[in-house]
């Protein structure tokens, strides 16, 4: 099973996939925790790239999150789903249709460039989003000692707009504590879980 937790900067996402994650693990299932940007190098030279004082084109970061995307599921979640692991991945595709869509390019040409470049992404079985407002989230980002450069109050309340206008996706509210919004991901989880049997 391959389940993506995504949402805006500041969300919870993280601490949420975490917590799901340690969730199965303790159920004894074959579990693996994985995020983008990736641990490969493609991940790390993405991180560099997005902390970063220089101005890049947006056309440039575009094809470095796809770059990393490729090689995040041809090395790490394709083999992993092979092997029979429940694989959680803290953001995945639909956050480039989310943020690189904000920034002006269209679904149908990030496919293509995917298309081009040969890859064949799989598909989730389920993506949980975890909604908060971009002002919640600004606030939670401020106590951080460093920004990224998709931190800001406009911008997120455009990207946050994709997500919710997105099919397939499973929206549960992020400005809960942490363990009623775990019990809700579980819930949904364990749903898939039970019916897959």
């Amino acid at each position: 099973m391959f389940i993506v937790i995504e949402g805006i900067d500041g969300s919870g996402k993280t601490t949420q996939a975490q917590l799901l994650y340690a969730y199965l693990l303790k159920k004894g299932y074959k579990v693996h925790l994985t995020a983008e940007p990736s641990p490969h190098v493609t991940g790390n030279a993405l991180k560099l790239l997005l902390r970063s004082k220089e101005k890049l084109p947006k056309g440039v970061l575009l094809l470095s999150f796809l770059a990393d995307r490729i090689t995040h599921t041809e090395n790490t979640i394709k083999p992993l789903l092979k092997e029979g692991y429940i694989v959680i991945s803290d953001r995945y595709h639909p956050s480039t249709l989310a943020y690189q869509r904000v920034e002006g390019f269209e679904e149908r040409d990030i496919n293509t460039v995917l298309k081009v470049l040969g890859a064949s992404l799989p598909i989730p079985d389920v993506v949980i989003y975890i909604d908060v407002s971009p002002e919640v989230a600004m606030e939670r980002m401020r106590r951080r000692s460093s920004r990224a450069i998709y931190e800001e109050l406009e911008f997120l309340r455009q990207v946050r707009e994709r997500y919710l206008s997105m099919k397939d996706i499973v929206v549960v509210n992020g400005e809960r504590d942490p363990i009623t919004i775990h019990k809700e991901v579980v819930s949904i989880v364990e749903k898939l879980l039970s019916s897959d049997r």
